[in-house]
């Protein structure tokens, strides 16, 4: 069988919608010879669908990374007081928060000790306004040329979990990690702080090697602030503790 055949047939529910939709004759939509058994315009009408969804759902919120989730029980609430306050404090702020179409946006880490690992807020927690420790993970693993994430917690970490261990893995001397969104400082720093490539996504690899690039090339290290040019409004600051993460982003 013809794989046009075998993979249109799948579709044919969608042929009643064709004609109205797409009133336009078969002429001008050239496809190979065995398509023509089935409507052409349900073969647009798919893709046209097709391409629709993955927009809507290729970028923002969007955990990107293969994620290996070991569910556990949260981490002691003590160990991660300031990390709650500083998240809790960046909401109210509006610098976390979730945008009108309900994508949220912004995350906080803490690195546990002199290790790689490191303490995330979860996925899908931006809306929230008080995160207490059932909404924080612990990221154990990571393997950035495979695009692979291990936590271990009540909830999957952050989407942008991949780009807080590239930080923390070139400079182990960083401790605390803040990732902010807002329009009018992304607007105002871009290219005047170190700067992502406009066509790099957030949450990748692309995005961890470009983190590299930035520390060999644009002083990211003595900066400690970035403006992620390819993901609007991001904006993301560092240190040797969370405090002067945060002193970065309120001195500007």
């Amino acid at each position: 069988m013809h794989p046009y055949k075998n993979w249109l047939g799948h579709f044919s529910i969608l042929k009643p919608f064709c004609s109205l939709l797409f009133p336009i004759p078969y002429s001008l939509f050239p496809v190979p010879w065995s398509v023509a058994l089935y409507d052409r315009r349900c073969l647009l009408l798919f893709l046209t669908i097709k391409f629709m969804v993955k927009f809507m759902v290729m970028d923002e919120g969007v955990i990107k990374y293969q994620c290996h989730w070991v569910k556990e029980e949260p981490v002691a609430s003590d160990s991660i007081t300031d990390l709650m306050k500083k998240r809790d404090f960046m909401y109210s702020l509006g610098l976390i928060g979730v945008y009108e179409n309900g994508i949220g946006f912004g995350n906080v880490s803490q690195r546990i000790n002199d290790s790689n690992q490191f303490i995330i807020t979860g996925t899908q927690t931006a809306h929230l306004e008080i995160l207490g420790p059932e909404f924080y993970t612990v990221v154990t693993d990571f393997n950035i040329e495979e695009n692979s994430l291990t936590c271990c917690g009540p909830v999957k970490a952050s989407s942008e979990s991949l780009t807080h261990a590239a930080i923390y893995y070139y400079q182990p001397e960083i401790m605390g990690i803040i990732h902010i969104h807002n329009s009018r400082l992304w607007q105002e720093l871009m290219y005047k702080v170190p700067t992502s490539n406009q066509e790099v996504p957030y949450g990748t690899p692309q995005m961890a090697k470009e983190i590299f690039r930035l520390f060999d090339e644009e002083k990211l290290g003595v900066e400690k602030i970035l403006v992620m040019a390819g993901h609007e409004d991001g904006i993301i600051s560092f240190g040797k503790n969370l405090d002067e993460a945060a002193n970065i982003l309120l001195n500007l």
